[in-house]
Parts: structure tokens; C-alpha cells; sequence
């Protein structure tokens, strides 16, 4: 009996991972593409039946790209990796320092006001562009990078809660000994918590870059000069109503995802422990 049980569950495993394996295939597979046609000679990217390994292989797509009059994607790049840096920064700083006040400081209606700020997450930002467009505007902020910048990192409500659940499992015993020794609110949280809290800041720092990397709707919405645009926008141009560069198009999205892929690959294992240990305690 406990011989089938065994066998059973090994026949279970084993079935488990031919399918992942096959579902990760098949998601990897227009990846793989994407790299293919980036180094295809013209024309290449129309036969049939499709050449996944481009021979003969060419860099020329990479350098046509960045060698384009109409489209700086050189500066599309700097001015994405400057975004990324400034509010993943950001995001680090004030969610943390959000969420000690949340998780370990005592003020009138704390739990309540932390659910208000919670329930202000059902609201997508597409539905609060336009007020949001409106504010700016008034603000005199449009064709900047403050409508980009500020928002998120001073309401980063998912941060905020992702570090307060991860503060919540730091006992409470090492605050009051650094109590005892003098040290101020501030320095618990600077010399005691922050390091503490190392996963769950670069799980953070993780998806407060993916997200702003990947970010599509809010530079188009805010931004209208050309050197100020960012990645994203900047394949969207390759774009047309007539054609589509696919051998440039492909080689600039290979290159949009080659940071975020290194950020992940070099973090993942603290990316994983974050997002376990965040939600130990609620």
C-alpha cells in the first residue's frame, strides 16, 4: 500500500513538471523569436517556413537603430534607465519609512487609515488619468517628469504594504532595547529595520523597476517632447499606420528587456524570500 502511495506520487510529480516544462516552452517561445528576428539580414523575418536560427546572423538591426534620424533610442534608453533609478530610489525610501510608521508606531486610527490608503489600490490608473492629467496640468507640470516621478513615489501604496506586512514579523523586543539605549524613532528604523528588512526592500526595488521600465500609458499621457520620451514609446514608433520595422522593432525590444531580465536573474533568490516572508504575517 504505502509502495503504491510512493509510485503514485512520483507519477504525480513527475506529470506536474512535463507539463510546466511544456507550458515554460511555449511561453519562451515568441522570446526566443524576438531574439531570432533581431539578428536577421532583410527580408529573412518573411520566410517560410520560419528560420528560428537567423543564418546568415547579422548585428546590423542593433546599429540601423541606433542610428536612426527621427528616433533618438539611444537617449529613449537613458532617459527610461533615469526614470527607473530615481523612483525605484524613491519608492525604497518612502514606502519604507510608510510603512514603520504603520507597522510599529502608535497614532490615532492608524489601522484605519493604513485600509483607507489599502482600498485606494482597486482604483487602476487608467481610471485615474484624466483627474490625475487634469492636476497636473493645473500644476504646470505636463512635459516633465514630475507627473511620472512624484506620484509614485510618495503614494506607493503596494510598497507600503508589502514592507509593513514584512515589518510586522520583526519583534517588537529589539525596538524597545533600542529604546532603552536612546536611540531615536528614526535611528530604529535607519539601523535596525532597514537592514532587517533586505529582502523585502529588493523585492520591492524589483517590481518598482519593472513597473516603471515597462511603463507605457503614463509617458504618453504626460510627456510630448521627443527627447524626453522613453523606451517603450520609442518602439512604438517603429510602428506604423503603412508598415512595421520588425527587424528593428524585434532588436529594440530585445534590448528594452535585457535590464530587467539582469535586474531579475541576479536578485531572484531575495526577490523570492521577500515575497515569502512579506506575507507571513498580516
Amino acid at each position: 500500500m504505502a509502495l503504491a502511495k510512493k509510485t503514485g506520487n512520483k507519477v504525480i510529480i513527475a506529470l506536474s513538471l512535463l507539463i510546466l516544462g511544456v507550458g515554460s516552452f511555449i511561453m519562451i517561445l515568441p522570446f526566443i523569436w524576438m531574439v531570432s528576428t533581431s539578428f536577421k539580414i532583410p527580408g529573412a523575418e518573411y520566410s517560410f517556413p520560419p528560420e528560428w536560427l537567423p543564418i546568415p546572423a547579422t548585428i546590423g538591426n542593433y546599429i540601423e537603430l541606433f542610428s536612426l534620424d527621427f528616433l533618438p533610442y539611444g537617449r529613449f534608453f537613458l532617459n527610461s534607465i533615469y526614470l527607473t533609478a530615481i523612483i525605484s530610489a524613491g519608492c525604497l525610501f518612502f514606502d519604507s519609512l510608510a510603512a514603520f510608521a504603520f507597522a510599529k508606531l502608535r497614532f490615532w486610527k492608524r489601522d484605519t487609515i493604513f485600509l483607507i490608503l489599502l482600498s485606494s489600490m482597486m482604483l487602476p490608473v487608467a481610471v485615474r488619468i484624466i483627474p490625475l492629467y487634469l492636476m497636473m496640468r493645473l500644476l504646470h507640470w505636463l512635459d516633465t517628469y514630475l507627473p511620472l516621478i512624484l506620484p509614485r513615489i510618495f503614494a506607493g501604496i503596494w510598497g507600503t504594504f508589502l514592507l509593513r506586512q514584512f515589518f510586522l514579523t520583526i519583534p517588537d523586543d529589539l525596538l524597545d532595547a533600542a529604546k532603552i539605549d536612546g536611540c531615536s524613532f528614526f535611528g530604529i528604523y535607519w539601523q535596525i529595520m532597514l537592514p532587517l528588512a533586505k529582502p523585502a526592500l529588493i523585492t520591492l526595488a524589483v517590481i518598482a523597476s519593472l513597473a516603471t521600465w515597462n511603463d507605457f500609458l503614463q509617458p504618453l499621457v504626460y510627456l510630448t517632447s521627443l527627447d524626453k520620451y522613453t523606451v517603450q514609446i520609442g518602439l512604438a514608433y517603429l510602428v506604423t499606420d503603412y508598415e512595421v520595422e520588425w527587424r528593428m522593432f524585434m532588436a529594440g525590444s530585445t534590448l528594452a528587456v535585457v535590464p530587467i531580465l539582469l535586474v531579475y536573474v541576479f536578485l531572484q533568490k531575495h526577490f523570492t524570500r521577500g515575497i515569502v516572508m512579506s506575507g507571513i504575517k498580516g
